[in-house]
């Protein structure tokens, strides 16, 4: 087909026309989009400053919290220091109180004890007091028999005891060991008046009282003696029997 230069001339025209077009509308779509970007700008701006005055009404509100929490807190501690010196007070009253009456207590009890120690003397002195009496009692009544009998003309009279020769004072004393010979060590010497020679009358209280007969010394020591029977014993000495000048208080 042949051009002609009208017709290209109108072609010419036709594409410019079309090209101005798609210009303005690309003008037209770039402007829109601007738009669009500048509202959502906008709208971020917006939201950030929002969340802005947002975080720090939250950093206000804590600040406030963890004043009212301090507060609280020095609230309780002194609370709890007041509670505690109340309490400290009260412990110390009950502790001097517990103390007073433990104090008494242990007063009582120790003038009870005291009392219980007095009287378990008491009962051994009387106890001891007794054997002895009843040592002299034994005693007696041998003599009693002896006399009654010699009177009645059924048996002469025995021979006196042998010449006592007692310490001055009265020397008490025990038996320490007996030996095979018969010797008996004492824990009485010369320190309790003891001299050789002297008669020592040796009886013995457990299990029941016993008048066993008469010992003499034969070797004073300082703090110790030894003596030996006189006569026959009633019963073989042995180790823990007592010694005394006299029973009795004769």
């Amino acid at each position: 087909m042949r051009t002609t230069p009208r017709t290209a001339a109108l072609t010419l025209l036709a594409g410019l026309m079309i090209l101005g077009g798609t210009r303005r509308l690309a003008a037209q779509t770039t402007e829109q989009e601007v738009q669009r970007l500048r509202a959502e700008l906008a709208e971020q701006s917006r939201l950030a400053a929002k969340s802005a005055a947002r975080l720090e009404q939250l950093e206000r509100e804590l600040k406030l919290r963890a004043e009212e929490g301090k507060a609280m807190r020095q609230e309780y501690q002194d609370r709890f220091e007041k509670a505690r010196a109340v309490l400290t007070e009260q412990v110390k009253k009950e502790l001097d109180s517990n103390k007073a009456e433990l104090k008494e207590m242990r007063d009582k009890l120790t003038e009870a004890r005291d009392k219980n120690l007095a009287a378990e003397i008491d009962m051994v002195v009387l106890k001891k007091q007794n054997g002895r009496l009843e040592i002299q009692l034994q005693q007696l009544a041998k003599d009693n028999a002896r006399l009654r009998a010699a009177l009645e003309g059924k048996t002469p009279v025995a021979p006196k005891d042998p010449e006592r020769n007692s310490p001055p004072g009265n020397v008490e004393g025990r038996v320490l060991a007996v030996a095979a010979d018969g010797l008996m060590t004492l824990n009485a010497g010369a320190d309790a008046g003891l001299q050789k020679g002297h008669t020592l009358e040796l009886f013995r209280l457990a299990p029941q009282p016993q008048y066993l007969g008469m010992v003499v010394i034969v070797e004073v020591r300082a703090r110790e003696s030894v003596a030996k029977p006189v006569g026959k014993m009633t019963a073989p000495p042995k180790e823990g029997d007592n010694v005394a000048s006299r029973l009795g208080g004769n």
